[in-house]
């Protein structure tokens, strides 16, 4: 069975807002009640790191390029550096790779681990 990137997004998604309640971060909201922005923005994410996966990209350079493209992805739509705030459209992780804190690194090594799971499993 192939898994859709809509699919894969939406598991990535329920991953990390378990993680968030798990850290008492409340900031995103279940899959089906995101806006269509933020479901696009992961949604592309996931055909990314697929395509990057199949290329060989090396795990480091894939997590860089990933948060490249979500931050470029965030400020097309009007976001904003700044402490995150869904209706000012701010958010603390659009910085540069290496100014991001390492906790939010580890975040985009488990997305693309996630990614690549899950792309695996329909190969399997």
């Amino acid at each position: 069975m192939t898994c859709t990137d809509e699919e894969i997004a939406g598991t990535i998604h329920a991953l990390f807002l378990q993680m968030q309640a798990d850290r008492h971060q409340h900031r995103s909201l279940p899959w089906q009640d995101e806006d269509p922005e933020t479901r696009a923005i992961t949604i592309a994410g996931v055909a990314s790191i697929r395509k990057s996966i199949y290329y060989g990209m090396a795990p480091e350079k894939i997590a860089e390029h990933h948060h490249h493209e979500w931050c470029a992805a965030k400020i097309a739509a009007g976001w904003t550096p700044g402490e995150f705030d869904r209706d000012r459209k701010t958010h603390p992780n659009l910085v540069h790779w290496r100014r991001l804190p390492e906790r939010e690194r580890y975040k985009c090594f488990v997305f693309i681990g996630a990614v690549a799971g899950l792309t695996m499993q329909e190969a399997g």
